[in-house]
């Protein structure tokens, strides 16, 4: 499936190249569930959010990303049915040129999320590959 999400981070330099982060994250993701009947599979919205823990290592324009989060979904088919788990990610990218305050830059991701089980849906593993883009305001 695929995942959209957005995140506003608050950091604290622990020296020039550590960053600590925090802060939320909302998104929604498309899961693939199969028909317990049938045994198709149908295209499915889930609402997420997270609480992301965020250690950046950044040496001139290279930047390392680690990070743990607490994650929730919910089906939109049973908002009261959330998932809660834990997702552990890392990246590897650069930054770009700084303007003033602000200098974006682009992460590549690979990460693995665990779901609990509810009474309505069973546990979950996801493998996360992807992108992050983003910008960096240094006020």
């Amino acid at each position: 499936g695929g995942v959209g999400s957005g995140r506003l981070l608050v950091g604290y330099g622990l020296d020039d190249l550590f960053l600590l982060a925090t802060g939320p994250e909302l998104g929604a993701a498309s899961t693939f569930p199969r028909d317990g009947a049938s045994g198709t599979r149908s295209v499915r919205a889930a609402l997420t959010a997270a609480a992301p823990l965020l250690l950046r290592y950044q040496h001139s324009a290279f930047i390392w990303d680690s990070e743990v989060a607490f994650t929730a979904r919910a089906p939109e088919d049973d908002l009261e049915g959330w998932q809660s788990g834990v997702r552990v990610m890392e990246g590897l990218g650069t930054s770009d040129l700084r303007i003033g305050n602000f200098m974006g830059y682009v992460v590549g991701t690979i990460g693995f999320d665990l779901l609990a089980g509810t009474r309505t849906h069973g546990p979950d593993e996801v493998l996360r590959i992807g992108t992050r883009l983003g910008v960096d305001w240094d006020f």
